[in-house]
């Protein structure tokens, strides 16, 4: 309640209670239009104790009593227990979450696919047009480097982010003002990351000796 409140800047002490502070969250949201409400790292939220029950309870109160969307965002979403809400299997039809959501499974970007890959170059073109580099040609990221960044980082969003983010500041520190293969080259990632492509490249030079043969 208290998260919530903060980011609707709703004025209450410290000592207001519970119930208080859930209607002046309903009144804030109704007066901002909140059309979408987006709860991320939702499976922290493991349905084996009285806490987390009661929070899930809140929250399906919240989404009773607020006009707008719910989304929950989160890892094995289905197997933390939050979809059943902890019933036993006997009882999972009790469940009013498990009723209420529609599961949307997400998968790393790939290029093996015209889909897949018009939904990456999207990415990539939203990503470049907010590093704000100086000599960044436009499209470059995609048409030079996109396949590169596949392979480096998986197509997992969050390691694409850090690729990017720190060949972006090594572009400003360096004075380049653009993303460069070697820049990119470089930079050390996560060690998921850094396993898979050592993975890949094992793969690739086999072929390739294979190939020669």
């Amino acid at each position: 309640n208290w998260l919530l409140a903060d980011f609707y800047n709703v004025p209450a002490a410290k000592s207001t209670k519970a119930p208080i502070l859930t209607k002046k969250i309903i009144d804030y949201a109704a007066n901002c239009c909140t059309s979408m409400m987006i709860l991320d790292d939702i499976h922290f939220l493991k349905m084996h104790n009285r806490s987390a029950e009661a929070l899930n309870n809140h929250l399906k109160s919240l989404a009773n009593s607020i006009s707008a969307t719910f989304i929950y965002a989160g890892i094995d979403c289905t197997g933390t227990g939050l979809l059943t809400e902890g019933y036993r299997v006997e009882k999972v039809q009790f469940s009013q979450t498990r009723h209420r959501f529609k599961i949307f499974e997400m998968y790393p970007f790939s290029i093996t696919k015209e889909e897949g890959r018009a939904s990456y170059q999207q990415v990539l073109e939203f990503i470049e047009s907010n590093l704000l580099l100086l000599k960044q040609p436009p499209g470059a990221l995609f048409e030079s480097h996109g396949s590169y960044i596949i392979e480096r980082t998986g197509g997992f969003m969050g390691a694409i982010m850090t690729l990017l983010r720190e060949a972006g500041h090594t572009a400003i520190m360096t004075g380049q003002e653009c993303i460069t293969q070697n820049a990119l080259q470089n930079i050390k990632l996560d060690f998921d990351s850094e396993e898979r492509f050592k993975q890949y490249q094992a793969r690739r030079k086999a072929m390739s000796s294979h190939s020669k043969e």
